[in-house]
């Protein structure tokens, strides 16, 4: 919330909703690796519900994802090159389905104006 602090005010309690979303982001990162398809649907469903919250930015879902990897990166003592380019190729792949997600609800006859 540091870099959107204009999203603070979303947010019931910071830290239930913070823990939520980093685990989500990084079950979805690491089913992507696993090529798992409820990847998709679990991310189109969470870019719709988070309409209720105004108008979500690319570059607010690019961030969170680039913040998930950067915290969990700074957990394990044995992160190198490798596992950092895996982490960024999954987060490049998550991002694109978000991406397609808002693109697919934007045309949708469900899209709120």
């Amino acid at each position: 919330l540091a870099r959107f602090p204009e999203r603070r005010a979303i947010f019931i309690h910071v830290d239930a909703t913070s823990v939520r979303m980093t685990d989500e982001t990084l079950q979805w990162l690491y089913g992507l690796a696993q090529d798992r398809k409820w990847v998709w649907s679990q991310v189109a469903e969470l870019v719709f519900n988070h309409r209720n919250y105004g108008e979500l930015r690319q570059d607010e879902y690019d961030a969170f994802v680039d913040f998930a990897i950067d915290a969990l990166r700074d957990t394990i003592d044995s992160w190198d090159g490798a596992t950092e380019g895996a982490w960024r190729r999954q987060a490049a792949s998550l991002k694109t389905l978000i991406a397609r997600a808002r693109a697919e609800w934007a045309a949708s006859p469900l899209a709120f104006s």
